[in-house]
């Protein structure tokens, strides 16, 4: 039950982080492998 007790506190960990991440970030773009659309060259 450890190993699940500690899966679960992960997968909470990630929602708040990506919860505050969207947050941080607008939502429509992806945080991760897109450059930022305020840059047009």
């Amino acid at each position: 039950t450890s190993v699940l007790a500690g899966q679960r506190t992960a997968d909470e960990a990630l929602r708040i982080l990506r919860y505050q991440l969207d947050r941080l970030l607008p939502g429509d773009e992806p945080a991760v492998g897109r450059p930022q659309p305020r840059q047009e060259r």
